[in-house]
């Protein structure tokens, strides 16, 4: 009568002990890509090939952005030099963010219904960005309302 649930105990014991892995080798791999990611100054072509699906860009500063340079009187050449000027320094300001989001698969014992357990780990982090001179921002500037483009 008590053999029945020794196996319950130990077939969950050993499924319990293989989601916690799995969950920590998620959340390690996920912590990992956003550093990697991070110190490559948010450039995907410097992770390795299994970060590179994992990694989200999110953009703090666009809204930011847009929100002031709606705000700004006139039209055409003038608000696209202003706007393009301002959002390389919100953008110099307060940089991107990103999330990272890693998933595995946990086998599920046949006595839980057997097939597989998605894990997902995920992290999120801010990009480190590459320092702007005032040259790069004045060229950021004219890319946005260059008429010879």
């Amino acid at each position: 009568m008590v053999l029945p649930v020794f196996v319950l105990l130990f077939v969950s014991l050993f499924y319990v002990r293989d989601q916690v892995l799995t969950r920590q080798a998620a959340q390690e791999r996920a912590r990992t890509c956003a550093w990697l990611y991070s110190a490559s100054s948010c450039d995907k072509d410097q992770l390795p090939p299994e970060c590179q699906d994992a990694v989200t860009d999110v953009p703090l500063a666009a809204d930011a952005a847009k929100a002031i340079t709606d705000e700004l009187p006139g039209e055409g050449f003038f608000k696209d030099v202003v706007s393009g000027v301002l959002d390389s320094a919100l953008e110099t300001a307060f940089g991107s963010a990103f999330d990272v989001k890693v998933q595995r698969e946990v086998a599920r014992p046949a006595l839980y219904g057997g097939e597989t357990q998605a894990i997902v780990g995920e992290y999120h982090l801010a990009c480190n960005l590459k320092p702007k001179t005032k040259l790069d921002l004045a060229k950021d500037a004219w890319s946005r309302v260059n008429p010879f483009k």
